[in-house]
């Protein structure tokens, strides 16, 4: 399956339908196999039935799972991860809303990791997050990571020029040799919707609220042997407080 960034839209025959935001979609009634929405313009989305959930294309027009959840009403632990938090990182569930605190100077983290250990498959994540405060190198928090035993979409973020950046992956696609994608989304005001998709042999896609914002070819991903999903703060260098809801992560 290839890389797509030109998502058409078909659907039942019932045409497309817009919304201002991902809320107003999820809050539509009785939805069928197959429709087609568009939220803010941008991002275009169909219904799994199936799954109860509005899927892009890229994940949608393959064969999608859902692996697990981290819905911010609950402790991670409780959802299926593995916690863990080392020297004074804290990982809290309050309002809805799970936060990743590694703020600080002591080499604190705290991050959740969930590994499904199934190679060279395809992944897709998507959820809110909001980045609350950095006290690590380059001001860097933590990582939103998809690991397939081949390669990483790894993917951390920082508040100094509000960047995402994918780890280890600058070169081969648009990013223009630099694995930095500066000024791309203001992630401290307010929750961002990210989107991450991993395709085998392929790249990787990267959208915030709805919108691409950066994609890599395969080559230049990093190598990894690992098939674990992590998100938080799990390098002492990267310190800092992430918080996040409404979050799954899948295959397709």
């Amino acid at each position: 399956m290839g890389i797509t960034t030109g998502i058409h839209a078909q659907g039942n025959g019932l045409g497309v339908n817009h919304f201002a935001s991902w809320e107003d979609l999820l809050d539509r009634p009785s939805p069928n196999n197959g429709d087609v929405a568009t939220v803010n313009n941008t991002g275009v989305y169909k219904y799994n039935s199936s799954l109860g959930l509005w899927l892009n294309s890229i994940a949608y027009d393959g064969t999608p799972l859902v692996d697990i959840s981290l819905s911010g009403t609950a402790t991670p632990t409780s959802e299926g991860w593995i916690e863990s938090a080392l020297n004074g990182g804290s990982i809290d569930v309050d309002g809805g809303v799970v936060t990743f605190n590694a703020f600080g100077v002591n080499n604190e983290t705290a991050n959740a990791t969930y590994d499904p250990s199934v190679s060279a498959a395809n992944h897709w994540a998507y959820g809110y997050i909001k980045l609350v405060n950095n006290s690590g190198t380059d001001g860097r928090l933590g990582h939103i990571k998809l690991s397939n035993g081949t390669k990483r979409f790894d993917v951390s973020m920082r508040t100094v020029d509000n960047y995402l950046r994918f780890m280890n992956g600058g070169t081969g696609g648009n990013l223009n040799n630099t694995s930095y994608i500066n000024n791309s989304v203001d992630m401290t005001s307010n929750f961002v919707f990210l989107e991450m998709y991993l395709i085998h042999l392929q790249g990787a896609i990267l959208f915030a609220d709805h919108q691409i914002v950066g994609w890599v070819i395969w080559a230049a991903l990093a190598n990894s042997a690992d098939t674990d999903y992590t998100i938080g703060d799990s390098a002492a260098a990267a310190q800092g407080e992430t918080s996040v809801y409404d979050w799954k992560f899948g295959r397709f």
